[in-house]
């Protein structure tokens, strides 16, 4: 069995050569990106991250690299050499200043608002009823899939529909979908021969669906009481909108049981202006996270947005989410709707640790934000905040999972060595 530097050895080596086929992609995408202004940002900030605490760059490497970032775009031909500016005349010294009034007194910090309750429609004000389709795509989770489906079905407003797809899993999940079907009218069970994907799975469900808002569950996350009800009261009030969200619990088997809200601190129920959205939410708020999971959608919109995109990764929900309300406003509920659990074997764990896929997904958001129809929706402000902020997430992440295959092996190491 190899000893613990040598298989230390092979995991840097890797992680080099992984780290050299980044470099690579996005020196590509550097040459190819046009419209982005400072396109080397796009490598510098791997780089910055990666290279730096690794030092898995060749000696001088990031400094030639910096400098080549620095280095001022070059002209075509033909082009006229910069005029030359005349240097300034030099100003009279100013007049001497009297000095400046003492600062005033520190203001204690304002309050943090308090959450506010719903409030009722008033009695007079009815608005048309909306139907609502509750989407899921499960494979082999039936460990916590009752818990997803209980809470769904115990809503106090049931989905007109609940669609489940089981994409051919091979543990209990359609014995345990067969028994919801047959107590529930409004679930429809669909059952698939081949694994292919919840990418692929979601969007058929979407295509299929009747209701006018559609949620996209998950078999680890739950809802919690009341949402539908209070999502689609704002969908009947607000048609317009392009999404609803709520309040979103995060809780991690990994956390000790601790949960952490994600809200929108000062918001009140109600209707968002794609403005506020942005200038609020997205250029002011951790661009890491959405309330995807919390989110109810408005079926066309969402078919107007192209579906859901598996070339944005992990960001296939997200990315439709904030085009939506950027171009239509959004309802917001202010109470907790929907739990979130993180675990370190789900899908958003993995693709994290895959740091050559985040970026590639990362990419083509970008390249997604910037062309039609969804130029012109996002800022630049926020995109440069979002790509800097996701890239920092995923190499972390995939500095973590490293570590812990070095750690692993010297524990197996260890205890394969035959005692003293």
């Amino acid at each position: 069995m190899p000893t613990a530097p040598l298989r230390l050895q092979s995991v840097v080596a890797d992680f080099r050569r992984r780290l050299g086929e980044l470099r690579a992609a996005l020196r590509r995408e550097v040459r190819t990106a046009g419209g982005w202004r400072n396109r080397a940002e796009l490598v510098l900030v791997t780089a910055t991250l990666l290279g730096l605490r690794f030092a898995c760059l060749p000696a001088g490497g990031l400094l030639r690299l910096a400098r080549w970032s620095a280095r001022p775009a070059r002209r075509g031909r033909g082009a006229p050499p910069p005029a030359t500016v005349p240097p300034p005349v030099p100003a009279a010294p100013p007049a001497a200043e009297p000095p400046p009034p003492p600062p005033p007194a520190a203001e204690p910090p304002p309050a943090v608002p308090a959450a506010r309750p719903i409030v009722p429609v008033p009695a007079g004000k009815v608005f048309p009823r909306r139907t609502f389709s509750a989407l899921l795509c499960t494979y082999n989770d039936a460990a916590t899939l009752g818990r997803a489906v209980e809470a769904v079905v115990r809503q106090s407003r049931p989905p007109d529909e609940y669609l489940i797809l089981d994409d051919a899993s091979t543990d209990e999940t359609p014995e345990i979908l067969a028994g919801y079907a047959a107590r529930y009218p409004f679930i429809k069970v669909l059952c698939k021969e081949k694994n292919e994907g919840c990418n692929k799975g979601i969007n058929e469900l979407t295509r299929l669906a009747a209701g006018e808002y559609i949620h996209w569950g998950a078999s680890d996350d739950y809802m919690l009481p009341g949402f539908i009800e209070h999502a689609m009261r704002l969908a009947e009030e607000f048609p317009r909108a392009g999404i609803i969200s709520g309040e979103l619990v995060n809780t991690s088997e990994h956390w000790n049981n601790v949960d952490r809200l994600l809200e929108i601190p000062g918001w009140a129920t109600g209707y968002v202006t794609p403005e506020k959205y942005l200038h609020e939410y997205l250029e002011a708020g951790d661009p890491r996270g959405t309330l995807a999971p919390s989110t109810i959608f408005r079926r066309a919109a969402v078919l107007e947005m192209g579906g859901w995109r598996k070339e944005l990764g992990t960001w296939d929900v997200s990315f439709v989410l904030q085009a939506s309300a950027l171009k239509y406003g959004m309802g917001y509920v202010d109470r907790p709707c929907y739990t979130w659990v993180y675990r370190k074997r789900a899908t958003t764990h993995r693709a994290n640790s895959d740091l050559l896929r985040s970026t590639e997904a990362y990419l083509n958001y970008l390249r997604l934000a910037r062309t039609p129809p969804f130029r012109g929706l996002f800022s630049e402000k926020f995109l440069r905040l979002w790509f800097f902020a996701n890239m920092e997430l995923a190499a972390s992440t995939f500095a973590e999972a490293a570590l812990e295959q070095v750690f692993a092996g010297e524990s197996a190491g260890d205890a394969a060595q035959p005692a003293a």
